[in-house]
This record gives C-alpha cells, structure tokens and sequence, in this order.
C-alpha cells in the first residue's frame, strides 16, 4: 500500500483532520510529521529563503522530515473562492506552496498538489484529479469526498474566570507549541481563561467582520472577527494578537488591531519568528495579566 505525508505546519492546522481521514478512506497509508521540534526547525531554517516568514520554514522543515519516509507528499495550494459575494485569497505563499516546496527542498517524492477553493465543486473536483494521477479507484473517492464536505459547527465558547482573555492568530501560530513557546500552556499555568480565534464558529465570526470592514484575505477576515467578537463581549478582560514576523496579509489586521481594537480593549500583540525566546515571551505575558488584573 501507498503512504502519503502529511507536513504538520500551516495547513495541517485548519483541515489536517480531513485531509487525513479523506486519503486513509482512499486506501493510502498516512504519515504525519511530528510536532515541530529543534531538528525540524533547524533543517527548515538551514533550507529556507530568509525573506520566508517562519511557518514556510517550518512546513519546508516537516517535509524535509518526510521526504524519504513516504511514497507522495500532500501539499495542497489555498486558492480561496466567492464568499459573501467577494472574491477572497489565501497568502500569496499559500498560493504556491507546492511549487515553493519543490525549489526549496531537494530529494523529494512526487507532491500531491491540490488546488483548494471555497467552491465544493472545484474542490471535488480537484481531488479527483489527483487521486487519479496517482492510480486511486475512483469509486473509493466518492465516498471520501463526504469527508471534505463535513460542516464543522463550534459550539459557543464558555467563558468562566477572574481574567478572560482572547488570542487572535493563525491556528499554525496557535496551536504549534515549540513556535509559540508554549504560549496557551503558559496561560493557563498562570490561572488564565482563554478563547482562540480558532474556537470561534465561522457564523458568529461572520457577524462581527461585517461590523467594521471585511478584507479580501480569506484568513484575516476571520482573525478581524474574532478580534471584534472579543473586544464586544464584556467578559473579555483582554485580546493577545500573534503574528508572524514578515507576514504580508497578518500586516492588515495588525494595523486594524492597533487603531482600532486597542481603543475598545487592551491589547497585547507578539510577534513570532526564530528568534523569540521564552523569557522574553513570558515576561510580556506576565506583565499584560499583571496589568490586567490590577485594573
């Protein structure tokens, strides 16, 4: 049987689950890379253009991780689509991942590159085209593509404590501990009640975009979302905003953050690259729920 590889960066963490079950319903073996750790951000660093924000380089890390442990490796391309009657993108990066990943590290397998937009039709489609290119039965796709589909409703986050607070970014800055420090676990070792952007139901996100103004960048309109559902809800005592160093479309709402958001709600923005250290990190952590609870 086939493998595939997964790359536990960027993508992974908006539809990794879907991407996983849909290639194992087609009968392929998947691999995932393992939570990013020194050597994976080392080999991505050691590969990568520098004007690369650090996520790209750790998604060339993880599939230089890959390379010779799988037949394929599953690079989707984020195209984005209509939605609400606009035409929205993704990062011009992720417009080209597969492409950037092919020039960037060497000896690698066949990449599966899938053109994913907001459209169900083009995105079918699409998978078809690639689960034929490498000799899937189609009739096993048609089951699989349910998968891709599936409506994923949040339910409505709790929020119980003396100091709630919301964090506002990406899910790959989020969620991947060894880039963030172990920013989310440090909240909570320090009696913090937080509510990510990414808990937030895609409805609830779409009421409070259209509050202010709704960006073409298919994912920052859901951090400017998260950030006025936060800055409206009373509960919220404060916003955490992290950023990647040296992102183009994250550059948007980080002037929306500081004009706008800071003026209702105090906020405290980091930014992430390479060269972040926990101490410095915990220290402005520290200081932005010192002052919060002193209020």
């Amino acid at each position: 049987m086939s493998t595939i590889g997964i790359p536990r960066a960027l993508f992974y963490y908006y539809n990794g689950d879907k991407y996983v079950r849909f290639w194992q319903q087609v009968g392929l073996d998947v691999v995932i890379s393992p939570p990013t750790n020194r050597e994976i951000m080392e080999q991505g660093l050691k590969l990568s253009n520098t004007e690369f924000c650090v996520p790209v380089k750790l998604l060339c890390g993880h599939v230089w991780y890959l390379r010779d442990k799988v037949d394929y490796i599953f690079i989707p391309r984020i195209l984005g689509g209509e939605l609400h009657g606009k035409r929205r993108y993704g990062c011009p990066k992720f417009m080209g991942l597969p492409e950037l990943v092919k020039n960037t590290v060497p000896d690698l397998p066949p990449i599966i590159a899938v053109d994913v937009e907001l459209d169900p039709r083009k995105l079918c489609r699409a998978f078809i085209a690639a689960c034929k290119a490498i000799g899937v039965n189609t009739l096993h796709v048609v089951d699989a593509l349910n998968i891709l589909l599936e409506d994923e409703t949040k339910p409505q986050p709790r929020v119980e404590g003396d100091l709630i607070l919301g964090v506002v970014g990406h899910p790959y800055l989020l969620y991947d501990e060894f880039l963030n420090l172990n920013l989310l676990g440090k909240l909570s070792d320090m009696g913090v009640t937080y509510v990510t952007s990414a808990d937030i139901d895609h409805t609830i996100l779409d009421t409070y975009i259209k509050q202010d103004y709704d960006v073409h960048w298919l994912y920052e309109r859901e951090m400017i979302g998260a950030a006025n559902y936060f800055a409206t809800n009373r509960k919220f005592n404060g916003i955490i905003y992290c950023v990647s160093f040296g992102c183009g479309p994250s550059s948007v709402v980080s002037e929306f953050m500081q004009r706008v958001i800071a003026k209702r709600i105090p906020l405290l923005m980091l930014v992430l690259d390479e060269h972040t250290t926990e101490i410095g990190l915990l220290t402005r952590i520290e200081a932005f729920c010192d002052m919060l609870r002193w209020k």
